[in-house]
Protein backbone atom coordinates (compact mmCIF):
# COMPACT_ATOMS: atom_id res chain seq x y z
CA UNK A 1 0.00 0.00 0.00
CA UNK A 2 1.14 3.55 -0.80
CA UNK A 3 0.88 6.15 1.04
CA UNK A 4 -0.02 9.57 -0.66
CA UNK A 5 0.77 12.86 0.54
CA UNK A 6 -1.74 15.52 -0.57
CA UNK A 7 -0.04 18.89 -0.52
CA UNK A 8 -2.64 22.05 -0.15
CA UNK A 9 -1.25 25.29 -1.05
CA UNK A 10 -0.22 27.75 2.45
CA UNK A 11 -3.17 29.26 3.47
CA UNK A 12 -3.10 33.03 2.68
CA UNK A 13 -4.68 36.21 4.89
CA UNK A 14 -5.78 38.66 2.07
CA UNK A 15 -6.30 42.30 4.34
CA UNK A 16 -7.51 45.28 2.21
CA UNK A 17 -4.83 47.89 2.26
CA UNK A 18 -4.43 50.49 5.13
CA UNK A 19 -5.70 53.58 5.53
CA UNK A 20 -4.44 56.84 7.21
CA UNK A 21 -7.14 58.37 10.08
CA UNK A 22 -7.92 61.70 9.32
CA UNK A 23 -7.39 62.18 13.21
CA UNK A 24 -7.07 60.44 16.17
CA UNK A 25 -6.88 61.00 19.44
CA UNK A 26 -5.23 59.25 23.14
CA UNK A 27 -6.57 59.55 26.32
CA UNK A 28 -4.87 57.75 29.67
CA UNK A 29 -7.50 56.31 31.53
CA UNK A 30 -7.49 55.05 35.02
CA UNK A 31 -5.30 51.88 36.26
CA UNK A 32 -2.84 52.60 33.08
CA UNK A 33 -5.47 51.99 30.54
CA UNK A 34 -5.02 53.69 26.98
CA UNK A 35 -7.79 54.95 24.76
CA UNK A 36 -6.80 55.49 21.09
CA UNK A 37 -9.65 57.13 18.74
CA UNK A 38 -9.27 57.23 15.18
CA UNK A 39 -11.57 59.09 12.91
CA UNK A 40 -11.70 58.49 8.77
CA UNK A 41 -11.63 60.80 6.56
CA UNK A 42 -15.31 61.37 5.05
CA UNK A 43 -15.30 60.65 0.86
CA UNK A 44 -15.79 63.35 -1.04
CA UNK A 45 -19.33 64.65 -2.18
CA UNK A 46 -20.02 63.94 -5.89
CA UNK A 47 -20.04 67.32 -8.20
CA UNK A 48 -23.22 68.88 -8.79
CA UNK A 49 -24.59 71.60 -9.97
CA UNK A 50 -23.74 74.67 -7.56
CA UNK A 51 -25.25 78.01 -8.03
CA UNK A 52 -22.86 80.91 -7.44
CA UNK A 53 -25.10 83.91 -7.91
CA UNK A 54 -28.63 84.76 -8.47
CA UNK A 55 -29.96 87.25 -10.38
CA UNK A 56 -33.14 88.81 -11.31
CA UNK A 57 -35.45 91.91 -12.43
CA UNK A 58 -38.07 93.05 -14.75
CA UNK A 59 -38.33 94.50 -18.34
CA UNK A 60 -35.39 95.78 -19.99
CA UNK A 61 -32.62 95.85 -17.49
CA UNK A 62 -28.46 94.91 -17.52
CA UNK A 63 -27.50 92.11 -14.95
CA UNK A 64 -24.34 92.65 -11.91
CA UNK A 65 -21.56 91.24 -12.93
CA UNK A 66 -20.69 88.01 -12.19
CA UNK A 67 -17.30 85.52 -12.81
CA UNK A 68 -17.23 81.59 -14.35
CA UNK A 69 -13.66 80.53 -12.71
CA UNK A 70 -11.04 79.32 -14.80
CA UNK A 71 -11.63 75.37 -15.57
CA UNK A 72 -14.93 75.59 -14.69
CA UNK A 73 -18.27 74.15 -16.06
CA UNK A 74 -20.89 76.38 -16.07
CA UNK A 75 -24.73 77.14 -17.11
CA UNK A 76 -27.18 79.59 -17.12
CA UNK A 77 -30.66 77.85 -15.41
CA UNK A 78 -33.02 81.11 -16.64
CA UNK A 79 -36.65 81.31 -15.94
CA UNK A 80 -39.19 84.46 -18.01
CA UNK A 81 -42.39 83.49 -16.95
CA UNK A 82 -43.67 86.88 -19.84
CA UNK A 83 -45.99 86.59 -22.73
CA UNK A 84 -44.05 89.33 -24.42
CA UNK A 85 -40.74 89.05 -25.99
CA UNK A 86 -38.06 87.23 -23.87
CA UNK A 87 -34.01 87.74 -24.47
CA UNK A 88 -30.78 87.13 -23.00
CA UNK A 89 -27.79 88.44 -24.49
CA UNK A 90 -24.53 87.83 -22.67
CA UNK A 91 -21.23 90.36 -22.71
CA UNK A 92 -18.18 90.08 -21.52
CA UNK A 93 -17.03 93.27 -18.97
CA UNK A 94 -17.03 95.69 -19.83
CA UNK A 95 -18.51 95.48 -22.97
CA UNK A 96 -17.86 93.33 -25.43
CA UNK A 97 -20.61 90.95 -27.35
CA UNK A 98 -20.56 87.59 -26.71
CA UNK A 99 -24.12 85.58 -27.51
CA UNK A 100 -27.67 85.94 -28.06
CA UNK A 101 -28.56 83.70 -25.48
CA UNK A 102 -32.26 83.68 -26.01
CA UNK A 103 -34.79 85.40 -28.18
CA UNK A 104 -37.98 83.81 -27.74
CA UNK A 105 -41.92 84.95 -27.54
CA UNK A 106 -43.90 83.64 -24.68
CA UNK A 107 -42.18 82.19 -21.00
CA UNK A 108 -39.56 80.73 -21.28
CA UNK A 109 -37.34 78.65 -18.79
CA UNK A 110 -34.56 76.01 -19.22
CA UNK A 111 -30.43 76.36 -19.00
CA UNK A 112 -27.50 77.20 -21.31
CA UNK A 113 -23.85 76.82 -20.90
CA UNK A 114 -21.26 79.45 -20.29
CA UNK A 115 -17.84 77.86 -22.24
CA UNK A 116 -15.16 80.06 -21.21
CA UNK A 117 -14.40 81.50 -17.83
CA UNK A 118 -14.18 85.38 -17.49
CA UNK A 119 -16.91 88.04 -15.87
CA UNK A 120 -19.82 88.57 -17.59
CA UNK A 121 -23.02 90.45 -17.26
CA UNK A 122 -26.44 90.06 -18.96
CA UNK A 123 -28.39 92.21 -20.99
CA UNK A 124 -32.34 90.81 -20.44
CA UNK A 125 -35.47 91.66 -21.97
CA UNK A 126 -38.54 90.39 -20.21
CA UNK A 127 -39.24 89.59 -15.86
CA UNK A 128 -36.58 87.21 -15.08
CA UNK A 129 -34.72 84.91 -12.62
CA UNK A 130 -31.14 83.69 -13.89
CA UNK A 131 -29.27 81.00 -11.31
CA UNK A 132 -25.55 81.21 -12.72
CA UNK A 133 -24.13 77.36 -12.02
CA UNK A 134 -21.08 75.80 -11.74
CA UNK A 135 -20.37 72.18 -11.49
CA UNK A 136 -18.20 71.61 -8.70
CA UNK A 137 -17.99 69.36 -4.97
CA UNK A 138 -19.87 71.63 -2.86
CA UNK A 139 -17.97 73.04 -0.08
CA UNK A 140 -20.64 72.44 3.04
Amino acid sequence: MTLIESRRPPRRTIRPPLRRPAAASCSAGSHGSVTLTFAENAPPKPKQWVTIKTLSGASSTKSDEFTIPEGATARLVYDMPQDGNNAITLYQAPDEYVDLLLNEIGPQSGSTRVYQSGTYYLDVMGAYTINVQVFKRPTA
